[in-house]
C-alpha cells in the first residue's frame, strides 16, 4: 500500500493496487471534550475565500449544520430571513439553507448546508445528505488503533 499526504491537512491518502482507494481521518479531541470524535477538515467555499469549518461526520444527522460565520467569512449570500428549522441535540434553532460548495480531501462538490446563528458545538456537523453520498462507502472504525473514518470512492 503506499501513501500521500493531503499538504492541506496532513490526511493520508491511502491506495493499495487493485484495491479502493479512501481517505483516513483519524480521531481528534477537540477543545472542550474527553472524547475522541471522527473529526474532518471541510472548506466552505466562497466568492471572497477558503473557510476551514472544522467539523464532525455525523452518521445520525441528515443535514450538515455549520455556524453563521463560516458564510459570512466565506462572502455567501444567504437569504434575507432563517428559511429552515434544523434539529440536533434537542435544540431547534432557525437557520439558513442554501447549496454552496465545499471540499474535503481535495474533492469539491455542491451540497445544501444550513448556517445558524447559535451553535452550541465548537465544531460543524456534517450530516448524510449530500456528504454521504459523495463516496461508495463511509465506514467508522472504532475497534482498532488509530479510531478513524474511512471515506471511500
Amino acid at each position: 500500500m503506499s501513501e500521500t499526504s493531503d499538504t492541506d491537512s496532513g490526511t493520508p491518502l491511502r491506495y493499495a493496487p487493485g484495491a479502493v482507494p479512501f481517505t483516513a481521518l483519524n480521531y481528534r479531541i477537540m477543545p472542550g471534550s474527553v472524547h475522541l470524535l471522527p473529526m474532518c477538515d471541510v472548506y466552505l467555499l466562497g466568492p471572497r475565500s477558503r473557510v476551514l469549518v472544522r467539523s464532525v461526520l455525523d452518521s445520525g444527522a441528515v443535514y450538515s449544520v455549520f455556524h453563521i460565520s463560516a458564510a459570512q467569512d466565506a462572502g455567501l449570500q444567504l437569504p434575507n430571513e432563517p428559511n429552515w428549522t434544523v434539529h440536533y441535540g434537542g435544540s431547534a434553532p432557525p437557520g439558513w439553507c442554501v447549496r454552496t460548495h465545499i471540499e474535503i480531501d481535495r474533492r469539491r462538490w455542491d451540497t445544501e448546508i444550513v448556517f445558524v446563528e447559535k451553535l452550541d458545538l465548537p465544531y460543524g456537523l456534517l450530516g448524510r445528505r449530500g456528504v454521504f453520498g459523495q463516496y461508495n462507502e463511509v465506514a467508522f472504525l472504532e475497534r482498532v488503533s488509530p479510531q478513524r473514518v474511512e471515506l471511500r470512492w
